[in-house]
């Protein structure tokens, strides 16, 4: 039984022909995902590795990347009023997804909100939180060094940073709220991690143009209410391709959306 088949054993497998305009559970997401592993193992890899965001309105997965670049490391950013809702459930989908042994998962933050993801017990997380400019100094060297060793093999196959609420920190920024966000991105250079983080662009210089802040490939998720949200990628030009909506995971509670997963990889292990 694998990892993924384990954490998905009394999920959800498909919707709910009722549900329709209701809000997709996490554990209905990683049912449906942990049917694409059992139908074709390559496609969940994929699937993996370029970001499952949720379902387009005919059912088709949406993802962060639109085809694997093992070459680059990828953004990934959520604005509107619940950016940070929307990371935090797809940080969760994420580290349910990948094995302890398959990807690193590193949050930072001056807040307290995604310390429940801590309690995970197949994944391993850690939490840097920032709380001045010199903290935030320090752990973007930190990375930056994690990056290097990732880049030349050593380590976790997978670094999925994630981070929110930057722009709280006094003296972080000096023009722009993404300034932060700009430099964890640097940081990460040339290597294949990934980076998930959110801020409000309505309070950035780059409101009008996004596609210059994250890059060419990169993807931008505007939420809108909860479960639901646009998607877009930036294209050569940097500018934005047309947003196409998405029904996305979102659990109010990131305390008893843990624990349920974490009875589900109990109760596996105790029939193994």
């Amino acid at each position: 039984m694998t990892a993924v088949d384990k954490r998905a054993k009394k999920c959800y497998t498909k919707k709910d022909e009722n549900s329709q305009g209701k809000i997709m559970k996490l554990e209905e997401w990683i049912g449906s995902l942990s049917e694409e592993a059992k139908k074709n193992a390559y496609r969940f890899e994929m699937l993996r590795d370029c970001i499952p965001l949720g379902f387009f309105s005919g059912g088709e997965i949406a993802l962060a990347h639109l085809k694997q670049q093992p070459e680059r490391n990828h953004f990934t950013f959520a604005s509107g009023e619940h950016g940070k809702e929307f990371i935090q459930n797809l940080a969760l989908s994420l580290a349910v997804l990948y094995d302890r042994s398959e990807a690193q998962f590193l949050l930072l933050s001056p807040r307290s909100e995604l310390k429940p993801l801590l309690k995970l017990q197949n994944a391993d997380i850690n939490a840097l939180y920032v709380q001045t400019e010199q903290d935030f100094s320090l752990a973007v060297e930190g990375i930056k060094a994690l990056a290097n060793l990732q880049k030349r093999g050593v380590g976790y196959p997978k670094l999925i940073v994630v981070a929110e609420g930057l722009e709280e920190i006094d003296g972080i920024y000096q023009d722009d709220i993404t300034e932060p966000y700009i430099r964890l991105h640097e940081a990460l250079g040339d290597s294949v991690c990934e980076l998930i983080a959110t801020a409000d662009l309505n309070q950035s210089r780059y409101f009008t143009f996004p596609g210059a802040f994250l890059g060419i490939g990169n993807c931008l998720v505007a939420t809108k209410t909860p479960g639901k949200a646009d998607v877009t990628h930036v294209g050569a030009d940097s500018s934005l391709s047309l947003p196409r909506e998405i029904s996305y995971p979102h659990e109010d509670s990131l305390e008893e959306s843990v624990s349920f997963f974490n009875g589900l990889e109990q109760e596996g292990e105790s029939q193994e």
